[in-house]
């Protein structure tokens, strides 16, 4: 069954035999591709560390080089810690804007499984993929 780039043929031309080959091959490239690219992010943030060391120690937040300006980048996040004191705090001040709506997936999966329909104001749409168990 193995597929050769001499082959030259189409993958319309392919049997189920030689596409699985094919998809199982190219997988394990990008899983070779995406442990390459780990090695090297691993590396840049060994640089990046040593970027921020030097800028904390000097009082630096960035540096003009002759081949670029390293600068810091602030990335925040929030989460809940407490629901029902945010919930709260939400109703005491009427501040809705700080919520996000978004339906829980797992409820609405569930609620389409049991009515065979979607609650109000859902819409719906799914992907088909194609997933392969190695013999």
């Amino acid at each position: 069954f193995p597929v050769t780039i001499q082959e030259k043929k189409g993958i319309s031309e392919l049997t189920f035999d030689q596409l699985t080959l094919l998809r199982n091959k190219l997988g394990d490239e990008i899983k070779a591709a995406e442990a390459a690219v780990d090695v090297i992010k691993k590396k840049r943030e060994k640089v990046d560390t040593e970027f921020l060391r030097r800028f904390n120690e000097q009082g630096l937040t960035s540096v003009k080089t002759k081949v670029g300006t390293p600068y810091i980048i602030t990335y925040e996040s929030f989460s809940v810690a407490d629901k029902d004191a945010f919930a709260g705090w939400i109703e005491q001040t009427g501040a809705l804007d700080f919520l996000e709506v978004r339906a829980n997936k797992s409820m609405v999966s569930a609620y389409k499984e049991e009515h065979n329909d979607l609650p109000p104001g859902i819409n719906y749409s799914a992907t088909l993929k194609i997933g392969v168990k190695k013999s």
